[in-house]
């Protein structure tokens, strides 16, 4: 039979080995729950994947709308891309819809000017002229323009106003060179000619058919 020492000394070295036996089973519980955790999280993305599907297709077709753009018939939407420049509107070969993508966007951002195809308009007021004598006089002209070649036009203005801003310059010039030739009669005569020669003038330097009246006086 033990005495009490050795059995006090047996206890106290098999507690120990409880302990180690507790701690073993502890980490393989941890294990186990993290091998469960694995199927609940795919299952979890599994039933938010069709949602996730639905937004991006609802918001691409948000962003399609918002961004999709008809062209008027009376306008000419030239659109520059990273790779080409294309002409929209009526009657042009890309058709009258395209897309407006910003253009801070990478690879499909866009950037356009937007240009009448219909006549418009420019009008001098009492611009003061001379003649072939220096004989000074007072002239009202309007001219009628129409802008025959849109790609053209687009890559050399950023804007109507642009537009307007460069023809006012070049019938000024043409106005000033045609009738620095002539005598005041002759001017106030023969305005038809003068029509001709100032259409051809403005033709010259932009790619637009131009007509104009005009109306002078001392």
């Amino acid at each position: 039979m033990l005495g009490p020492e050795f059995q006090a000394t047996a206890v106290t070295h098999l507690a120990p080995g409880r302990s180690y036996l507790n701690g073993v089973r502890g980490r393989g519980s941890d294990e186990e729950k993290g091998t469960q955790f694995m199927p609940e999280f795919i299952d979890a993305i599994a039933r938010l994947l069709p949602l996730i599907i639905g937004g991006v297709i609802v918001g691409a077709l948000i962003i399609s709308v918002l961004l999709r753009v008809v062209v008027p018939t009376n306008m000419v939407h030239t659109v520059q891309s990273q790779r080409k420049t294309t002409s929209y509107g009526s009657g042009q070969n890309a058709g009258n819809v395209y897309y407006n993508w910003p253009s801070w966007m990478p690879m499909i951002g866009v950037t356009r000017i937007i240009l009448p195809v219909n006549n418009f308009e420019l009008s001098l007021s009492g611009y003061e002229a001379y003649d072939k004598d220096r004989v000074p006089f007072r002239l009202d002209l309007t001219a009628f323009f129409r802008i025959a070649d849109t790609n053209v036009a687009a890559a050399r203005i950023s804007t109507m106003k642009d537009l307007v801003e460069q023809l006012h310059f070049i019938v000024q010039g043409a106005a000033r060179k045609i009738l620095a030739t002539h005598d005041i009669h002759q001017i106030m005569v023969d305005r038809a000619t003068f029509g001709a020669q100032f259409t051809e003038e403005v033709r010259a330097s932009w790619p637009i058919g131009a007509s104009s009246r005009s109306r002078t006086w001392n």
